[in-house]
C-alpha cells in the first residue's frame, strides 16, 4: 500500500512539474524528498510524504495559474474553511487519506504533495503567525462541528490571514537575512540559503529528472546533519487510505 500511495504521489508530482515548466515556475524538490533523491535515488522506502519549494512570488503565479481538473484539486485555505495552513497541496481526486495530524473536517482528503513558498522572514515573526494559526486549530479540535463554530472559525482565520498580511508588508521594510517557509508554516525553523539554491539543476528521483538545489549537500547538511545516516525513528504520517479506483 505504502508503495502504491508513493507512485500516486510520483504521479502528482508529474503533473505539477509539466504544470511548472509550461509556466515557467521554478520550484525544487526538498525535504525528504530531495534526502531521498540523493541517499536512495527516490522515495526514502518508509516515506509516505512528498514536498517541493519555491519562491513566494512564483508560488502567488503557481496558485493563480493552476486550474483543477478531473485528477487533481489545489487545496489550500482559499477553498477549504477548515483547511488553516499557508501553504498549498496538490490532491489526487480518486483516493481518500487519514493523517495521523488530523484533517478529518478537510474538503479535500486525497493523496497529495506539499507546496511550500519560501520568504525572507524573521523567525520570530514566523513563530507568532504560527501560534496564531495554531490556536484556531486547537479551538476546532475543542469542540464539536456546528454552524456556530464555522462562524467563529471564518472570522478567526479571516482576521490571523489579514494579520499575516499586515507583518508582511512590516517585514518588507526590515526584510530577514534568511529564507524560511512562508509567514504562519510550522515548519519554519530550519532556514534555506540562496546560495544553496541557486541556480538549480536536475538529480533522478525514481527515474525522472527533477529541479533540486544547487548545493543540495549543504541544503540538507543544514536541515538533518549527517543526512546519510540512516536515523532510527521513521516518522509517518499516514493513518489510513482507501483507493478510489
Amino acid at each position: 500500500m505504502l508503495r502504491r500511495q508513493q507512485m500516486k504521489m510520483l504521479d502528482i508530482l508529474l503533473h505539477v512539474d509539466k504544470f511548472c515548466k509550461e509556466h515557467n515556475i521554478r520550484y525544487w524538490l526538498s525535504s525528504g524528498t530531495l534526502l531521498g533523491a540523493v541517499r536512495h535515488g527516490g522515495f526514502i522506502p518508509w516515506d509516505d510524504d512528498v514536498d517541493i519549494e519555491m519562491m513566494r512570488e512564483d508560488y502567488i503565479r503557481f496558485e493563480q495559474l493552476y486550474q483543477d481538473d478531473d485528477d487533481h484539486v489545489l487545496h489550500t485555505h482559499k477553498n477549504d474553511l477548515h483547511y488553516i495552513m499557508p501553504y498549498a497541496k496538490v490532491r489526487d481526486r480518486h483516493s481518500v487519506l487519514e493523517e495521523y495530524s488530523g484533517g478529518d473536517n478537510f474538503k479535500y482528503k486525497g493523496i497529495f504533495i506539499d507546496v511550500f513558498a519560501l520568504e525572507y522572514t524573521h523567525k520570530f515573526v514566523n513563530h507568532q503567525m504560527h501560534m496564531k494559526l495554531r490556536r484556531i486549530r486547537k479551538f476546532e479540535n475543542r469542540h464539536k462541528p456546528s454552524k456556530m463554530v464555522d462562524k467563529i472559525i471564518s472570522l478567526r482565520k479571516r482576521y490571523a490571514f489579514a494579520t499575516i498580511k499586515a507583518w508582511r508588508v512590516l517585514s518588507n521594510l526590515f526584510p530577514g537575512q534568511q529564507l524560511r517557509h512562508t509567514l504562519g508554516t510550522w515548519c519554519y525553523r530550519k532556514a534555506r540559503y540562496e546560495e544553496d539554491l541557486f541556480p538549480l539543476t536536475t538529480m533522478k528521483f525514481e527515474g525522472y529528472d527533477f529541479p533540486v538545489p544547487h548545493d543540495s549537500d549543504a541544503y540538507l547538511r543544514k536541515i538533518y546533519g549527517d543526512y546519510m545516516q540512516i536515523p532510527d525513528d521513521k516518522e509517518v504520517h499516514t493513518k489510513k487510505i482507501e483507493f478510489l479506483k
